[in-house]
């Protein structure tokens, strides 16, 4: 009997031992099952990190060459320019091809821990809104006397017309837009109260005064130009006021710190081929009987329009330094919208993206 039960003792310590080395075999079996899939998941999660990463360091690469075209900061050789830089520790390198008539491609290869993923854009080059109208201020627009403009119109806040005035395309305002009895229906477009905003930049005028003192004219004090011709080449800064009347000619900037005062017939000895802007860090003063052919009017303040006044061009205004802070316009006003040329307003183009895709 004792021996029986010694032996069914061995029996069932034999039988423990063998279960438990089985269990031992499932458990490292599923521990290593574990680890396996832990591993494939790590490598797989590290797969993903790089391959976003990778796809981040070519987006930033497109980024910088959208802001090199902007910036006009790129060497085309052949119609082609290249660059390469990092981000983090990874590097991309970007090829931009001039496509023509101000579109281009941009490719950006970026690579992070062996993966490289490319990406693509199609930009074209577009002037911002501002540019479209023939009147724009960021001030109110109060419009008394007589006013004929060929092109759009529009103020950032209201716009009072009250005299008989003939616009042939829109007048937008952010505001409301009141009309005189006199005023109604001579807007040969769509009246648009309530429009959106249109950004106006600010001209950086102390940017274009060091520009002029290290390889443009600089001119210490006020000026006077009148009656004769003024030759214009490449930027002229005028530190004051400027009282403008008679011929420019040339190609070029004109800024002044102060106001600009147009008085007298101002005109471009060759139209067809000379370009001159007109930027004031004051106000613009256009009175008396001026007229301006082929200008681009930029006043950093305010713009006071009185008199029989005939301009072809551009005329923006920010509001700033008048008591009133409007575009007021009295007397009779011809306005004729050109379109701007890229000498000057070229710096405020910008390169929007048309198609962006990632290569294959």
């Amino acid at each position: 009997m004792t021996r029986e039960r010694n032996g069914g003792a061995a029996r069932d310590d034999g039988s423990a031992l063998f279960i438990g080395v089985v269990m031992l075999l499932i458990l490292a079996s599923l521990a290593a099952a574990y680890l396996t899939v832990s591993v494939a998941r790590y490598r797989d999660t590290l797969s993903r990190r790089d391959s976003l990463q990778s796809r981040y360091v070519a987006e930033a690469g497109l980024d910088t060459a959208l802001v090199s075209l902007n910036n006009q900061a790129l060497t085309f050789v052949g119609g082609v320019a290249k660059f390469s830089s990092s981000l983090g520790g990874n590097d991309y390198d970007v090829v931009v091809v001039d496509l023509g008539n101000d579109v281009f491609r941009v490719t950006s290869s970026g690579e992070a821990n062996g993966y490289r993923r490319e990406m693509e854009v199609v930009a074209r080059r577009e002037f911002p809104p501002f540019m479209e109208y023939a009147i724009v201020t960021d001030g109110n627009l109060d419009i008394r006397g007589s006013i004929t403009v060929k092109g759009d119109i529009h103020s950032n806040q209201w716009i009072d017309m009250q005299g008989p005035g003939i616009i042939t395309g829109n007048a937008s305002a952010v505001g409301d837009i009141t009309m005189g009895v006199g005023s109604k229906g001579g807007v040969g477009g769509d009246v648009l109260p309530f429009s959106d905003y249109v950004p106006i930049p600010q001209i950086n005028i102390k940017a274009l005064r060091d520009e002029a003192i290290a390889s443009g004219d600089y001119y210490k004090t006020s000026q006077t130009w009148a009656p004769k011709a003024t030759k214009v080449a490449g930027l002229t800064f005028v530190e004051g006021d400027l009282h403008l009347s008679g011929q420019l000619t040339g190609k070029g900037i004109i800024v002044c710190s102060g106001d600009l005062d147009i008085t007298g017939r101002v005109t471009l000895a060759d139209p067809a081929n000379d370009t001159v802007f007109l930027i004031s860090g004051g106000d613009a003063f256009i009175r008396g009987n001026p007229s301006a052919h082929q200008a681009f009017i930029y006043a950093n303040g305010a713009a006071k329009l009185r008199g029989n006044v005939d301009i072809e061009g551009i005329l923006v205004a920010r509001e700033g330094l008048a008591d009133d802070g409007d575009t007021s316009i009295k007397g009779h006003l011809g306005f004729t919208y050109m379109p701007v040329a890229e000498d000057f307003w070229s710096r405020f183009a910008t390169y929007r993206t048309v198609v962006r895709r990632e290569l294959e």
